[in-house]
């Protein structure tokens, strides 16, 4: 089959994600969701670091021609410049990929209207008035790492713009992890009224606990010692970004439609790029079974009508509907992946933890594609891989050479050990995908049986529960970290 793509537009957010918490990943979804809603773009995906989608499989997840990648991180740094680009598979600023032309755009956290944002978030958490803010002093708080030289430069130069326009009479700035240290910068300024912004993405670790404790904060407003302290929610989660993503795009070339949230126009279909192929293919399956319905991963999806299918748990397959939780629209599929039955976050869409309960009614073909693309994302594309054999495995030995950053000593791990590390991590009551990767060579190389989903190479929940391992066997300590977190 000659394959092609859309000659539409699709932008891709990328976030960083977490194993541990959903709120990392939180406003990605947000932005995602609201420029959805305004349809300027004919395909929006979200795509995580350390969640699913994965980025590996971002580009192969899309049919449109043009895409715009807009990492959703507050700085250039290791992260941006290094690792999403690696696991993108991007080269240039501005690639051309398998018949895509693919712009990758800087972060949000660079562009000018993000000083909006800070002056934005200070004035709702203060309420001061302009001639208060004058005399008061606004702190803005950054991360920083070691790893990059450069990290605090997006702060600093965010800065020297917030300076520039004269609304706060001192403004300052402080890392959680380089220098000026946050603590000595808030004991070191001497104004009575101080405002406090965390440059960051999401609520988390961090905006919760370690900014708080650190600087002994009650809540968004402190009093102590005759000054008053302020502090605010992250700029990130704040709804304007989703406008500074998309002026991101705009400067990189992407034409934006007017906005319309009813009925967007869809990108022309020239010919069937890889994720078209897998769909018709899954959809042929599905018609072979009839009214039977097929059991995909931990889900039963059946026919109902000429056209219209349900979808529920496996294991509610004989319930009556009226015992199950009736959904209609297919994103309400989302937050029921990324939670297990007891409410604990369930990064690991393919973890044979889904909860129990729920049932999409009278979906139609577009519908059931959605619900299950948000049940278990790039799932059919893998399963349509394994069924044709074009797996595309990429070896232990292989993945771990372009890991970095804490994931480096993954290089080292003696071949000996890694069974060990996919029994802890990888082993069948954990995760329902068929192993097909070895250490140096695939383990599985033919077409995959019946519904089977492929796993084609280690994830990074599989990197950390490693990381973690080799720590642990390191200290004789057992595991803990993210793997019992994990999959609690």
């Amino acid at each position: 089959m000659t394959r092609s793509r859309r000659s539409g537009n699709a932008l891709v957010l990328v976030g960083h994600g977490s194993h541990l918490s959903p709120d990392s990943s939180a406003p990605v979804y947000a932005h995602a969701a609201e420029i959805r809603r305004r349809g300027v773009f004919d395909e929006v995906l979200e795509v995580f670091w350390k969640e699913e989608p994965c980025l590996r499989d971002a580009l192969d997840l899309l049919e449109s021609e043009n895409v715009w990648i807009v990492p959703i991180f507050l700085a250039e740094g290791y992260f941006t410049r290094q690792v999403l680009p690696r696991e993108l598979g991007l080269g240039t600023d501005t690639s051309r990929r398998a018949l895509q032309t693919v712009h990758y755009c800087p972060p949000v956290g660079t562009h000018p209207m993000m000083a909006d944002m800070i002056l934005r978030r200070a004035r709702e958490v203060s309420g001061l008035t302009a001639d208060e803010r004058r005399e008061s002093a606004l702190v803005v708080v950054g991360h920083g790492t070691d790893r990059s030289a450069s990290s605090g430069d997006t702060v600093y130069s965010l800065v020297e713009r917030l300076r520039a326009l004269g609304e706060f009479g001192h403004i300052v700035c402080g890392f959680l992890d380089e220098s000026p240290a946050i603590g000595d910068v808030v004991r070191d300024v001497d104004v009575e009224r101080i405002v406090l912004v965390p440059f960051f993405v999401a609520e988390g670790w961090h905006t919760r606990t370690t900014i708080p404790d650190e600087l002994g904060l009650q809540g968004d407003l402190t009093v102590e010692a005759g000054r008053r302290i302020w502090y605010s929610p992250p700029i990130g989660t704040l709804d304007d970004i989703a406008d500074v993503i998309l002026s991101i795009a705009a400067e990189a070339g992407a034409s934006l439609r007017a906005e319309s949230p009813r009925d967007p126009p869809g990108p022309k279909l020239l010919e069937e790029s890889p994720i078209a192929e897998a769909r018709n293919e899954f959809f042929q399956w599905l018609g072979q079974a009839g009214s039977r319905g097929r059991t995909f991963l931990q889900v039963l999806i059946r026919p109902t009508a000429a056209g219209r299918f349900e979808v529920r748990h496996l294991e509610d397959a004989d319930l009556p509907l009226a015992s199950l939780t009736p959904h209609r629209d297919p994103p309400a599929a989302t937050p029921l992946a990324r939670s297990t039955q007891s409410g604990a976050f369930r990064p690991l869409r393919s973890a044979a933890n889904l909860a129990r309960g729920w049932v999409f009614l009278d979906l139609d073909a577009t519908g059931l594609w959605t619900t299950l693309s948000n049940l278990y994302p790039a799932a059919v594309l893998h399963w349509h891989r394994g069924r044709t054999g074009d797996l595309r495995t990429v070896s232990y030995d292989r993945w771990a050479s372009r890991q970095s950053g804490i994931y480096s000593g993954l290089r080292d791990l003696p071949s000996h050990r890694l069974a060990e590390m996919v029994d802890a991590c990888c082993h069948e009551h954990r995760c329902l995908r068929s192993l097909t990767w070895g250490y140096s060579l695939p383990v599985v190389r033919g077409p995959l049986d019946h519904g089977a989903v492929p796993c084609l190479e280690p994830c990074t929940l599989f990197a950390a529960v490693a990381r973690d391992k080799l720590v642990s066997i390191g200290s004789g300590q057992p595991l803990a970290g993210e793997l019992a977190e994990a999959y609690r």
